[in-house]
């Protein structure tokens, strides 16, 4: 890779881009997540079926929302629909606005003929001819558009970026290795040496980012100090692969960065097999900020019903990842990095989704809620807990209840567990970047199955085996016997706001009714001794040491010897003791 300036191959060039700007007003950015059967073979890559309809259908949404970033992902554009693009002048895109386009392959003996059939005194059309060098077959580009002032001409500025590097040997690797012409240069945009950088780099081109940015090159560019926004369009089967986690966290390693990712949705094939393996694309930002407001789960809520899920990769990481199946978002962000305004008005506060967008017959549509698939997935797993099926439940407090059923909690925190940052199954470990959230269904990973697997037998094994079992419960319950219980949030209020907010989400029983009720009960499954010992401390310790009343409510259920036991704090209220269940329990 060789990394040039625009300035460097177009003399006499300027321009103002709005995705550029360190200003405080957000841009936006329609992005574009297509559908499609990808074809590859010795000649090309591209798609099998004529998606002309579709590809006009987003460029007419991209111009009627004067989004300030278009971006579509790899090998998704035909060629024809960027012909008709340049050939016409209202076709463009608008000052101030750039779209980054993923074309088709196309042959290298069509390359000359191509770009100088689209030159003209109006468009200015730059790309690297030492590629025709090459003995290979294609080259896979992607496009820049957008308007410039050339030699005191305003022009459309379009500039070709071939991909550097082919992907790994899966798939239509074998055929990028033996077939692709390899590009040498990575183009960064600019509006003037303060501004956001832009640079892209092309699927596969990420994995070896970090080796070419060597220390001459980081110092070349003012990597250190200089703010990046990075665009990865990707026709990626494995987008969770070691690889591209290990070039996002050498990226989010520096100051001032963030990363763009776009692949093809999960419902796209290569040939007869699907192209998103673990039915995950892994599309979205992923964004470095201390400024992420957690306790705005109305705009968690509002992104997540628009298709867009938080997670956190702790600190100040933070992933906002997009459904695989919608085809296109609308989301406004804020600068990489702002330096305009005061410091309250600088506030780097996360995407946020303003609409989304499904095919209709072969034409984008406005939806009002994506489906995240989850209640389906439990609904094949045979779950019964009402308070998970529940269309109109809070996401978050379903994440929260998860984490609660199988003392999986951070108690540090004490009153503040339930944070969105602190819930276990929102956070990704950045080294294998695996989905946990009960409420995010889509991925496919072993890993990110067993995770979910595991929460839901903790909360369905309390609700439908251990509460209903009243004649057995532990002592420490014998307060609540009477009543019908279930694993819940209770939805008793205490003025404006419910008692169990108030209390910071700690207790995760309550009646069908929704009355508030003071207990703590996880469930471990097969335990041992010390596990047992671990989690019942860390429920416990979600409350005050001199609140005897609410630490002697937190029980933990486990399995030992084929066995149900029981954890509590003892009529003592010492450390616990094991209550075994008699042969006449459930478990006979």
């Amino acid at each position: 890779m060789e990394f040039k300036y625009i300035s460097e191959i177009i003399e006499g060039v300027s321009y103002t881009l709005n995705v550029l700007k360190r200003d405080t007003e957000r841009y936006s950015a329609l992005i574009y997540q297509h559908e499609g059967t990808l074809n590859a073979t010795n000649e090309r890559i591209g798609n099998s079926n004529d998606v002309t309809t579709k590809l006009k259908s987003y460029f007419e949404l991209l111009r009627s929302t004067n989004a300030d970033l278009g971006m579509t992902p790899e090998y998704s554009c035909p060629w024809n629909i960027m012909i008709s693009i340049i050939a016409e002048q209202d076709q463009w895109p608008s000052d101030g606005k750039l779209w980054v386009v993923g074309l088709e392959s196309l042959k290298k003996s069509d390359l000359t003929a191509t770009i100088a059939n689209l030159e003209n005194d109006n468009v200015c059309l730059y790309f690297d001819r030492e590629v025709i060098k090459d003995t290979k077959r294609f080259v896979d580009p992607i496009a820049y558009l957008f308007r410039a002032n050339i030699k005191g001409e305003d022009k459309l500025l379009v500039i070709l970026q071939f991909k550097t590097h082919h992907m790994g040997t899966w798939g239509p690797g074998v055929i990028e290795r033996d077939n692709m012409v390899k590009g040498r240069e990575i183009y960064i945009l600019r509006n003037d040496e303060e501004s956001v950088n832009l640079l892209t780099v092309i699927c596969s081109e990420a994995m070896n980012l970090h080796q070419n940015l060597d220390t001459a090159v980081k110092l070349r560019l003012r990597w250190v100090d200089t703010p990046f926004l990075i665009l990865n369009p990707q026709a990626n089967p494995q987008p969770a692969h070691s690889d591209f986690i290990a070039f996002r966290n050498n990226i989010l390693n520096g100051e001032r960065k963030e990363i763009l990712g776009l692949n093809w949705n999960n419902v796209s094939k290569i040939d007869n097999a699907s192209l998103v393996q673990n039915k995950s694309s892994r599309s979205g930002y992923y964004v470095k900020s201390n400024e992420i407001d957690f306790t705005a789960i109305k705009r968690i809520r509002g992104n997540h019903k628009l298709g867009m899920y938080y997670f956190f990769f702790g600190k100040d990481r933070h992933a906002f990842l997009l459904n695989s199946t919608c085809n296109a978002f609308l989301i406004e962000n804020t600068s990489v990095n702002i330096i305009a305004g005061t410091g309250p008005q600088r506030r780097r506060d996360g995407p946020q989704v303003i609409n989304s967008y499904i095919f209709s017959d072969d034409k984008l549509e406005e939806v009002t809620d994506i489906c995240d698939s989850h209640i389906s997935y439990m609904g094949d797993l045979g779950c019964k807990t009402t308070a998970l099926l529940n269309p109109e439940g809070c996401v978050i407090e379903k994440e929260m209840l998860a984490c609660l059923c199988s003392a999986d909690v951070d108690s540090r925190y004490h009153r503040g567990w339930a944070s969105v940052d602190k819930l276990s199954s929102v956070k990704i470990l950045d080294a294998v970047e695996v989905n946990r959230r009960i409420t995010v269904a889509e991925d496919l990973s072993a890993e990110s199955v067993r995770a979910r697997k595991d929460y839901l037998e903790a909360i369905e094994v309390l609700n439908n085996d251990i509460l209903p079992d009243k004649e057995h419960l532990p002592k420490a319950l014998e307060g609540i016997k009477k009543k019908e219980l279930i694993v819940g949030f209770s939805d008793e209020m205490s003025g404006p706001i419910r008692k169990i907010e108030q209390q910071g989400f700690r207790f995760n029983v309550t009646t069908p009714q929704g009355e508030y009720v003071v207990a703590t009960i996880g469930y471990l499954g097969t335990a041992t001794q010390i596990e047992v010992g671990r989690a019942f401390n860390k429920l416990q310790s979600l409350f005050d040491p001199e609140n005897s009343f609410t630490r002697d409510r937190v029980i933990v259920f486990y399995r030992n010897g084929g066995q149900l036991l029981a954890k509590s704090a003892g009529e003592g209220g010492g450390f616990g003791t094991a209550d075994n269940y008699n042969s006449n329990s459930f478990l006979k």
